[in-house]
């Protein structure tokens, strides 16, 4: 079975709005060697202060930098899309029948993913640290360093495998990853946390082609709304997305 199939739908998405200048740059040290052409189907579930939620998300992935997320409530309902290229992104919204353009400097409207940018998103869905380390520091135990845009990381890794890192904001550790057998629990220091789990991998049929906006869909400014939030769970009705 596909990906696709499993979704229960042709398209669906993720939710965009600028975060503060000094809480992260819009410049990012992001690894992009990955191996061409895998997608894989995450079951995610948010709980925080305002609610829970839940939804299926396909991540297709060609480089870091060079992805498509593809959203859907419980149902196989198309909710929101998005796709990273390093000409830009394109965020589309299937309940509103709205779209915008953006860049790299993008975040996603969720509190507990307000700290990293679009670009890091699919390193921390698959498990792995979302900046580059020096190679003294990929060693056993846990090592604290600072990136290149003086953000502060401790990391700890076990029996060569990645298991948490935490990233600080302000002087302030704001950002929790841990790793969960085949997915991860992300939290903020805010109460609000993200868990998924990978069911399904795959390989892709053909690289991955810029989707044109749907016949309909208005053009909007990504720093003026925000997409659906996950905490609200609510049915959407299928989107106009591309198909595989």
């Amino acid at each position: 079975v596909t990906l696709l199939a499993a979704l229960g739908c042709s398209s669906t998405a993720v939710e965009s709005k600028s975060t503060p200048r000094d809480e992260v740059s819009e410049s990012v040290e992001v690894d992009t060697e990955r191996i061409d052409g895998r997608q894989y189907l995450f079951h995610v579930r948010y709980s925080g202060p305002e609610g829970d939620g839940t939804l299926r998300l396909v991540l297709r992935l060609h480089t870091a930098t060079d992805f498509q997320l593809l959203a859907a409530d419980t149902l196989g309902r198309s909710r929101w899309s998005l796709e990273m290229k390093d000409e830009g992104s394109l965020l589309l919204d299937h309940r509103q029948k709205t779209f915008c353009r953006g860049g790299e400097e993008l975040h996603l409207g969720e509190a507990s993913l307000t700290v990293l940018p679009i670009t890091m998103l699919p390193r921390v869905l698959l498990g792995e640290l979302p900046v580059s380390q020096h190679e003294s520091d990929l060693e056993e135990g846990s090592v604290e360093f600072t990136d290149s845009e003086e953000r502060r990381w401790s990391v700890r890794r076990e029996g060569g495998e990645l298991v948490a890192w935490t990233v600080w904001v302000r002087e302030a550790p704001t950002l929790w990853w841990t790793r969960k057998n085949k997915g991860g629990i992300l939290s903020h220091r805010d109460g609000s946390q993200f868990r998924w789990r990978r069911t399904v991998e795959e390989a892709l049929e053909a690289r991955l082609q810029m989707w044109p906006p749907p016949d309909g869909y208005v053009q909007v400014k990504c720093d003026e709304y925000d997409l659906p939030e996950l905490r609200q769970d609510q049915s959407a009705p299928p989107g106009a997305g591309p198909q595989k």
